[in-house]
Parts: C-alpha cells; structure tokens; sequence
C-alpha cells in the first residue's frame, strides 16, 4: 500500500514538472522570457 502512495507522488510530481516546462515554453515562443541556462533546461529540451 505504501509503494502505491510513493508511485502516485512521482507521478503527479512528473506532470506538474511537465506542465510547468510547456508554460515556459510557450513563453518562450512567444517571445516573452529569455530562457534561463541551468540543468533544468539541460539536452532534449
């Protein structure tokens, strides 16, 4: 049952990761936000 709980965690922490990533993106797109460099906007972004 706890296993059950953790995997949910990273499930929903994964999505609102990729959720914020494609709002940024957007941003970017738009010409609005310079992307700032880091390990968050690392290779196969």
């Amino acid at each position: 049952m706890g296993h059950n709980r953790i995997w949910l965690f990273e499930l929903k922490k994964d999505m609102i990761l990729t959720i914020y990533m494609v709002i940024l993106r957007k941003r970017y797109n738009n010409g609005g936000l310079q992307m700032p460099p880091g390990p968050l906007y690392g290779p196969g972004l």
